[in-house]
């Protein structure tokens, strides 16, 4: 008896085929992957969007562009380029959500991004497509009296851009 191989045979190469050289089935190396951090370095400019507010969130005394202007302000105290209604390349996304319970009390759950967009080669596309790419990311909850709700949730919110100010400029050292 002959021993049978399980392995798929290769298949042959069209006649008139210019002959395959092995190395040309490699994928081309893959860049070099930068440490931690180093999506950070190089930061200048960052932007600020604030996601639409509900109409409880506003009721609760949160404003769309008082959260965005005091965003961009304290980017701008820190030293970076950044403006309330700037399109850059990166920036802080916000993002809250607020409930008004039935005693008046207001809760919200808030999110921040800092995020860039970068161009990036999908493995089942041609070419490049824009992505965004979330960079670092914070959130909590706070709660209270509509008198003291926004300020809460502003305040916490220029927290976490201070942390992502100390997160870059440690990155850049």
């Amino acid at each position: 008896l002959s021993a049978v191989s399980s392995a798929p045979a290769a298949p042959a190469a069209p006649a008139g085929a210019p002959p395959v050289s092995p190395d040309a089935a490699v994928p081309p190396a893959r860049t070099p992957v930068l440490p931690p951090g180093s999506e950070l370095r190089g930061l200048t400019t960052i932007g600020t969007q604030v996601e639409e507010l509900s109409a409880q969130a506003t009721a609760c005394g949160l404003d769309q562009a008082k959260i965005r202007t005091s965003l961009a302000k304290a980017l701008a105290d820190a030293g970076f380029k950044s403006q309330p209604y700037g399109n850059e390349e990166s920036y802080v996304l916000v993002s809250v959500v607020t409930t008004r319970l039935q005693d008046g009390t207001c809760l919200s759950r808030y999110d921040a991004s800092l995020v860039a967009q970068a161009d990036a080669t999908l493995p089942y596309l041609k070419g490049a497509v824009q992505v965004e790419v979330p960079l670092l990311h914070q959130g909590g909850m706070a709660g209270g009296s509509p008198a003291v709700h926004a300020s809460a949730v502003t305040d916490a919110l220029a927290r976490i851009v201070s942390s992502f100010v100390a997160q870059v400029r440690a990155a850049n050292k």
